[in-house]
């Protein structure tokens, strides 16, 4: 149930996303590792089956870099039509953090289409999230952590931009791109918007995004304030702006729920004490939203209403904490599965053991007792990791079209080796 590739540089690999395309079952995976003084961008490719796909690069490996930056991918996602987008941010020695977007053909190479006058051509678009006018050329503290396409090909972003030149503070923020690369100026402010969903001069990303199929956009991340650390939810209209009246407004609509503003929750993982987010989103066949981020040193999943209040049904007054390990531990993605039961993606950065873990758990929020009943944690399954000490950033997680869960994990001892897994439901 698991395919492997070594990095032809001989160099350790980071894994930090995968995605499947819907209709050839190919997988995709995104990864990053130090070659001479930078972080260089690898994808693979492999069949639906597991095999390499030779006519994806060279021998289904690409590798990109920039001469005097380092680029980190954080999501990856596919078109309709076998193109592959590559959202993430690059550094250069300032340092400087640029938000980019990539885009490559279905044969593993730029897409030259996809170009955009503010941010570059040649399917390779560095941007800032405010308008041209506001914003300069190099903008710290911004990236792109979550992508989806509509149905009409547009392409959705979501990360984190700076408010002003001035100062590293940031925003929660989304952007929408023409499927030539261009902004669709419709939504925003010349395809772009901020957004304040935590409370009033907090650090806030977004870190997880949907299209919803009435076109509205759902997104989920963090937002931090010195102490005061929070999950939060927001839902945006096709015009970008937040989904804050009429009856189907999103959140608190009195605006007092910790977020700064209407059209948005922001929340508390029930009995957490540390750091909160929702890296992980997801919406199941009845409109419910399901969150999951860390909840102190512990997992935590939320479920929400379609109009986002917390669902008192689901675990304790609409949320769940669970553990993975001895130390902290963070619910990366999540999926849910032809009977509504969630498959969840866990990193335990615990140093000595550490480990990926895969949950389930029914839609009341119990453990799902009758996955991986072979192991002596039935409900759970993890696979230990060779290094340690802090936890990973990695969100590939996928069902194929027979239930099956597909995920990238670390395979070897030096961990210059990542694979693919699939494990039967």
């Amino acid at each position: 149930g698991s395919v492997t590739l070594t990095n032809p540089y001989t160099a350790s690999i980071s894994p930090a996303a995968m995605a499947r395309h819907s209709t050839s079952g190919k997988i995709a995976t995104a990864s990053y590792f130090y070659h001479n003084g930078y972080m260089r961008l690898l994808l693979t490719q492999h069949t639906s089956d597991g095999v390499v796909d030779a006519s994806f690069g060279n021998s289904g490996i690409v590798v990109t870099s920039l001469s005097t930056e380092s680029i980190y991918p954080r999501a990856l996602a596919y078109q309709s039509d076998g193109k592959l987008l590559v959202g993430g941010y690059s550094v250069d020695t300032t340092p400087y953090y640029n938000a980019v977007l990539a885009r490559y053909t279905s044969t593993g190479t730029l897409d030259s289409t996809f170009s955009n006058t503010i941010g570059g051509s040649d399917g390779f678009i560095k941007f800032c999230w405010r308008s041209a006018s506001s914003c300069a050329t190099n903008s710290l503290y911004t990236g792109v952590l979550a992508i989806d396409v509509q149905s009409d090909g547009k392409i959705v972003v979501g990360g984190k931009g700076k408010v002003s030149d001035a100062g590293t503070g940031y925003t929660a923020a989304l952007a929408r791109f023409n499927a030539n690369g261009s902004f669709d100026t419709s939504f925003g402010t010349e395809g772009r918007n901020l957004y304040s969903p935590g409370p009033i001069n907090s650090d806030s990303e977004i870190q997880a995004l949907r299209i919803q199929s009435t076109g509205s956009i759902l997104a989920s991340g963090s937002s931090a304030d010195g102490s005061a650390h929070k999950a939060f939810a927001l839902r945006v209209r096709s015009t970008g702006s937040l989904d804050a009246t009429g009856q189907s407004a999103f959140g608190d609509t009195a605006g007092n729920s910790g977020c700064a503003t209407v059209g948005c929750i922001a929340f508390s993982y029930a009995g957490s004490t540390g750091l909160q987010g929702a890296i992980g989103l997801a919406e199941d066949s009845n409109g419910k939203i399901y969150l999951t981020g860390n909840s102190g040193a512990n997992m935590g999943i939320a479920r929400l209403t379609s109009v986002g209040a917390l669902d008192s049904g689901f675990g304790s007054s609409g949320s769940v904490t669970l553990d993975a390990g001895t130390n902290y531990d963070y619910g990366n993605a999540l999926v849910i599965d032809s009977a509504n039961r969630l498959v969840i993606r866990t990193e335990v950065g615990q140093t000595g053991d550490a480990a990926t873990c895969i949950f389930r758990i029914g839609e009341t929020g119990v453990l799902d007792s009758t996955f991986a009943a072979e192991t002596s944690t039935a409900g759970k399954i993890c696979h230990s990791r060779s290094f340690g000490g802090g936890t990973p950033i990695n969100n590939g997680l996928a069902l194929d079209s027979d239930g099956n869960i597909l995920y990238n994990i670390h395979i070897s001892d030096t961990y210059a080796t990542v694979g693919l897994r699939r494990r039967r439901p």
